[in-house]
């Protein structure tokens, strides 16, 4: 039966018995290179204790899926000089009083797995869980379950220990003991309870311990990490990482000088049993402090109570003399300061805290620094607000762009007829011209006016022939085709900088619609925008998928000497799903914008047409409240107002060929905020948007039959906050 063990588990009650060794077995499902040990086996074998053993020397896998009373012992057939197993995986309950897996006699494992339990929680002197003896080896030694008492001895190796879980000391004082043989590295990012011992190790070793280790309470000897030297001879012990998870008020912690019956405070030391300067710090920072409730923000804790001695009298302690990989003592003098840094674990986007020099001798202090416009929540608010931008910017460029009621491509030195200014039904204010056009008519025949005529004719087609519908191509039987629709795909790359955190990411979607003209000088629609995206940042392993649903009106009044109104108003609906850390947050926002523009065209003749536009916009969102692990964000609704100025240039070719362009800056009113709750504070903080933000677009389309045009358009939006860069296909087509 397999068993997940996960780290930092309640202890297991297990029982075990045991029954009189084997030699061996020969079991025609372990004969080859494979050997899986499940119920099947079992039965046939009919004992709980074997040697696991063959002739050929070499095993490519062994699996044991079933739970044994005794050990299981691994060693050499005795017509071989070594033996070997590639891969050794426990997945089963090892329930042994005394050892339970035994690597012996000059055997091998290159990868030993253990998801399961080796050994009893039942205390015995003779219980020693997995052990390593005569020569045994392993190479990696990865735990993800429970093991009672690691024991190297004999001149035997590991070469690396990689726990993810629990090792325990069984009440027998160490944990892992090594003796007389050596070790490589050892990975703890789980739980060890129980002493760390190093008894004339041969090797200089590495302790990464970004785990715990703790003092067994329920054994004589209290320190967590221990060295004998036999005859002097002991290498270093050089520890790379070591998480102080510090649990005390900094009067206790400074005080602090006996092993106490408080577990929280005898591990907010670091407590060693060692005469030979056995353990060293490399010099990158190796001690985290791990921020708990318990630990006092701004007290003064002292540098000389971080390592302690254990003199084994009365629990008595005092300082030890810490030395660096150079064996120079960093003891007194603030040397230690360099090598202490915050858990990064303790850390978040929101809260942050830093290790400084203390103001009494030799002392350190813990303060904390909030930048809540860095929190996940106000990210997908940004987000929110970022993709609201970018799709308003969008659609403008769709909406109200030039080419869909293209202006008339005059040459005002040629002639043009009466005639085709009345029969085109798409002149705009032709009932303006009524009275013009009908003087023209009365004196047109007369030769004595013909200059008159000429100059009224000019400065009626110069101040108000300025737009008709394309289909016109000055010719005076066309068609009427004042709907128009519209559809775009497009995708963009977003990123915008939270303040030492950079998102980055794609998004796609679409943005269609429909206009229609009313009386020549209204034009009224109908647009829908979607876009589905994602934006990552690596430095807490963050992922924010946005979906975004967008809906909105727009209207236009054209107005005299090209002149315009400008009136457009949407709502968007915003969809997060929030990857962050080890948590998923789902999360909606609504929001919504409504915009007024005043502009003005300017025709140069065979040389396109320029505009100016001048806008106000108003964009709210709401925010609902949500909480974290230690974070809540209260209910917010947002209220921007932005001032907005643009210059546009369009020109449509002969040969049916138009390009446009628009240059722009939205400078944004308000001081959008919004508050957090960490715990029991409350901050209120700047949500961190661009206050500038400016745009370009550009685009180059071709007209098909007048009908459907073509395009193929560049938006650019660019803050101190964001940039958004977008390409989008166009069709337009005219009904």
């Amino acid at each position: 039966m397999k068993i997940k063990i996960y780290k930092f588990m309640l202890l297991y009650l297990l029982i075990g018995g045991g029954v009189e060794a084997k030699d061996s077995y020969s079991i025609a499902e372990c004969s080859g290179n494979t050997c899986i040990i499940n119920n099947s086996v079992k039965n046939q074998i009919g004992i709980e204790e074997f040697k696991l053993t063959n002739t050929q020397g070499y095993y490519d896998k062994v699996e044991v899926d079933v739970d044994f009373n005794n050990k299981i012992y691994i060693s050499k057939d005795a017509s071989l000089s070594f033996m070997n197993i590639n891969e050794f995986i426990n997945n089963a309950n090892l329930r042994v009083i005394g050892n339970a897996l035994e690597v012996n006699t000059n055997t091998s494992i290159t990868t030993l797995i253990n998801n399961g339990i080796i050994g009893n929680q039942t205390y015995s002197s003779n219980s020693l869980g997995l052990v390593l003896q005569n020569g045994g080896e392993i190479n990696t030694l990865n735990n993800n379950g429970v093991i009672y008492k690691l024991s190297i001895i004999g001149n035997s190796k590991i070469n690396t220990l990689n726990n993810n879980g629990v090792i325990l000391s069984n009440g027998a004082n160490n944990a892992i003991s090594i003796n007389n043989s050596s070790i490589g590295i050892i990975n703890n990012s789980g739980t060890i309870s129980g002493i760390i011992d190093f008894n004339n190790v041969s090797n200089p070793l590495i302790l990464n311990n970004t785990g715990y280790i703790l003092l067994d309470e329920n054994v004589s000897n209290k320190y967590h990490l221990s060295a004998t030297a036999v005859n002097g001879n002991i290498n270093k012990v050089n520890i790379t990482n070591y998480t102080l998870k510090i649990a005390q008020n900094s009067q206790d912690f400074n005080s602090f000088n006996q092993i106490s019956s408080d577990s929280d405070s005898n591990n907010s030391h670091i407590i060693i049993k060692d005469n030979n300067n056995t353990f060293q710090l490399r010099n990158n920072k190796p001690i985290a402090v791990f921020i708990n409730d318990s630990l006092e923000l701004g007290g003064e804790y002292s540098l000389n109570k971080i390592f302690l001695a254990a003199n084994n009298s009365n629990n008595n302690l005092s300082d030890y003399d810490i030395t660096d990989t150079n064996n120079t003592s960093i003891k007194d003098n603030y040397a230690l300061l360099d090598f202490l840094r915050v858990d990064e674990r303790s850390n978040s986007p929101v809260l942050n805290y830093v290790i400084s020099k203390g103001s009494a001798n030799n002392t350190f202090v813990v303060n904390k620094h909030t930048n809540a416009s860095n929190g996940v929540i106000n990210t997908t608010v940004k987000a929110s607000v970022v993709s609201m931008n970018s799709l308003i910017n969008k659609t403008n460029s769709l909406i109200f762009n030039n080419k869909i009621f293209p202006e008339i491509k005059l040459s005002f030195n040629r002639y043009i007829s009466l005639e085709e200014l009345r029969n085109n039904q798409n002149f705009y204010y032709k009932d303006i011209l009524k009275d013009e056009i009908n003087y023209l008519d009365n004196v047109r025949s007369n030769q004595a006016n013909r200059n008159s005529t000429r100059e009224l004719r000019n400065r009626a087609t110069s101040n108000y022939a300025t737009k008709i519908n394309r289909n016109s191509n000055n010719t005076s039987n066309t068609n009427n085709q004042n709907i128009n629709f519209f559809f775009a795909p497009f995708i963009s790359h977003t990123m915008f900088y939270n303040d030492g955190l950079d998102y980055s990411g794609l998004d796609y979607g679409f943005i269609t619609g429909i206009n229609t003209k009313l009386a020549n000088i209204h034009t009224i629609g109908l647009n829908l925008g979607f876009s589905y995206g994602e934006l990552k940042e690596n430095i807490w392993n963050t992922n924010l998928t946005n979906m975004t649903i967008n809906a909105g009106l727009h209207y236009k009044l054209n107005l005299i000497f090209n002149m315009y109104v400008k009136l457009k108003g949407d709502i968007f609906y915003f969809i997060d799903n929030i990857k962050y850390i080890e948590s998923k947050i789902n999360k909606n926002n609504l929001g919504f914008a409504l915009s007024s523009t005043f502009g003005k065209n300017f025709n140069l003749n065979n040389f396109g047409i320029i505009g100016l536009e001048l806008g106000i916009n108003y964009q709210g969102l709401n925010s609902s409240s949500i909480r974290l692990d230690t974070e809540s964000y209260s209910n917010s609704f947002l209220n921007l107002a932005y001032a907005d100025f643009s210059l546009n240039y369009s020109k449509v070719f002969s040969n049916f060929w138009l390009i446009d362009a628009l240059l722009g800056v939205k400078t944004l009113t308000t001081k959008p905020t919004n508050s957090l709750k960490i715990k029991d504070d409350v901050i209120n903080y700047n949500i961190g948007l661009d206050r500038v933000l400016g745009y370009v677009n550009l685009g180059i389309g071709y007209s098909l039959d007048n009908k459907v045009e073509f395009s193929i358009d560049y938006l650019g939006m660019f803050g101190n906050k964001s940039i958004n860069n977008s390409g989008f296909f166009n069709i337009k087509a005219w009904l």
